[in-house]
């Protein structure tokens, strides 16, 4: 079978799911406020199960730290790439070097990754958004509120990544997982049965996801 027909057939299920959305927006089966609860799983209930199983079943290595902080640096040159460009192309937009930093993984790169690589390499992916989501939370939320005039702090910044619950689920992930918690304690029922839990709520991730962002 050609490449490109594998392509498209493994981009199908995403492609149904969007066109999912845009017939729950056309024909109002529900509310945008009923999306907008929707996104609210998938931020703090789905996608972090997802996260926390991916990186618990993954052990982490050192070398992990280099791929960190060159995506880190990449968002960061990315971001004063888009300083620069912004006084030739778009001069009035103080919002517009945001544009080039950083990449749209919690709300759509994890759904694509996962439909054509498979759950199994999801931290594959995983691995590369946290440098992403340290820039982020602080950098590119500090230079958004500056442009709109908010006072921001180091400390306000740093509660904001503690407490958001995707950095909780990487954070736990990696300490159950690096520490052979996950796998000593996998065996038992009792266990077994957490896990599969997260697993059916990280499972609503991708169709949650495709729905509300083209709803």
């Amino acid at each position: 079978m050609p490449q490109v027909y594998i392509v498209i057939i493994k981009a199908l299920p995403v492609i149904l799911l969007i066109l999912l959305g845009i017939f729950l927006r056309r024909t109002g089966l529900i509310k945008k406020t009923t999306v907008d609860d929707l996104k609210k799983i998938v931020v703090n209930i789905a996608l972090p199960s997802t996260l926390f199983l991916t990186f618990a079943g993954t052990i982490f290595q050192s070398n992990y730290l280099w791929i960190f902080v060159c995506v880190f640096a990449v968002c960061l040159l990315m971001l004063f790439a888009g300083i620069g460009f912004r006084k030739v192309l778009s001069p009035d937009n103080k919002f517009y070097p945001a544009l080039f930093a950083g990449f749209e993984a919690g709300m759509m790169g994890y759904a694509l990754f996962t439909s054509f690589f498979g759950a199994e390499n999801t931290y594959k992916f995983a691995i590369i958004d946290v440098g992403q989501v340290v820039f982020v939370f602080f950098v590119l939320v500090a230079f958004l509120q500056s442009q709109s005039g908010e006072k921001t702090s180091v400390s306000k910044l740093a509660k904001g990544f503690i407490l958001s619950p995707i950095i909780l689920s990487i954070i736990l992930g990696i300490l159950v997982g690096s520490t052979g918690l996950f796998a000593a304690v996998s065996p038992y029922p009792i266990t077994g049965a957490f896990t599969d839990t997260l697993r059916l709520l990280g499972s609503m991730t991708q169709p949650l996801i495709c729905i509300v962002i083209c709803y």
